[in-house]
């Protein structure tokens, strides 16, 4: 609906134009200012219906710039690690003009990113537009936050037809993000991974299987986050007692990692092959973090994925791929 909108002002606006020229004489400049108004109404159109991302990448992290409400917005982080949108009190007070929110409330009074704790300042529920979806939840505002933490698979289509449900679509190869009808994509064709769990984050539950170096193999089945913020292929909950003794019992040869300056980076296990479902790599790092998260076993980052299209869709809960 919202794309059917943008494209009928383009012959409604042309049809202007010709009366303007036949019925009055109006100077060059004045005809230059119309055209310039009427060119700022279909940008802002455009944007609104945007449906198609030129997404950045930056420090593993993806990024890409939109209209949010009716706010320019450059550096939105996307996120699938969490559930709210996390943000500064200048965009918040930004998008206040042109939206109502309420005062809300959260369980916790730090949230903690990039390695670094931040302060919760306030806590508000209300409804952000993004293209043809939407996200209507809390907005957690935090002191001396320098990002917008978007929550991508927490988004819902504003016009709900099964027969053109759109999916999002990601290429991290291409670093693109479009939103496309499902009706316009041949899924049959295509894996899936089945998300278990979408709430905080999206988790898979697939058959994960490892080779190393000495030809060591191990294979269990491994829940885990699909995590758009993860820079590395796979990696493990190393203080998670089930991943703690899959790795002892296989007896997998763990290899000490170093940054390129030379500092410890941590330990993992270098895997000749690896395969997660129907995915599949060979000679790639599979990081050890020093972590243990409830339910979860890893983390699979965008890398494992590949240059192929992957669509997220979040209503029937399956990964495309």
């Amino acid at each position: 609906m919202g794309k059917a909108l943008s494209y009928l002002w383009y012959p409604l606006i042309i049809c202007q134009i010709g009366a303007l020229n036949d019925r009055v004489m109006v100077n060059k400049s004045a005809k230059n200012l119309v055209l310039v108004f009427l060119s700022i109404i279909l940008c802002v159109l455009n944007t609104q219906a945007q449906s198609n991302f030129k997404l950045y990448k930056s420090e593993g992290h993806f990024y890409f710039n939109g209209q949010m409400n009716e706010t320019r917005v450059d550096s939105i982080l996307l996120e699938t690690g969490c559930r709210y949108i996390m943000c500064n009190e200048s965009f918040f007070n930004e998008i206040c003009k042109t939206a109502a929110f309420v005062p809300d409330s959260v369980e916790f009074s730090h949230a903690k990113s990039y390695r670094k704790d931040y302060v919760v300042q306030s806590v508000h529920r209300g409804r952000i537009n993004l293209g043809d979806f939407y996200y209507e939840d809390k907005i957690i505002v935090l002191k001396d936050f320098k990002h917008l933490l978007l929550p991508i698979h927490l988004l819902r289509q504003e016009y709900k037809d099964e027969t053109q449900e759109l999916l999002i679509c990601f290429n991290f190869e291409k670093l693109t993000m479009n939103f496309v009808s499902s009706n316009e994509v041949n899924l049959n064709d295509k894996n899936t991974f089945r998300i278990v769990e979408l709430l905080p984050r999206p988790v898979i539950e697939a058959s994960l299987e490892i080779k190393d170096e000495k030809r060591t193999i191990g294979e269990m089945t491994a829940r885990l986050n699909f995590d758009l913020g993860n820079g590395n292929y796979i990696s493990l909950f190393g203080r998670h007692p089930k991943v703690a003794n899959w790795i002892r019992n296989t007896k997998f040869w763990i290899k000490t990692a170093y940054h390129l300056n030379g500092k410890k980076a941590g330990k993992g296990i270098f895997a000749t092959k690896c395969s997660v479902g129907e995915l599949n790599h060979k000679n790639i790092p599979i990081n050890i973090l020093n972590w243990s998260v409830k339910d979860m076993d890893g983390l699979i980052g965008p890398s494992f994925f590949g240059n192929r299209d992957v669509y997220l869709d979040s209503s029937k809960g399956l990964i495309y791929y």
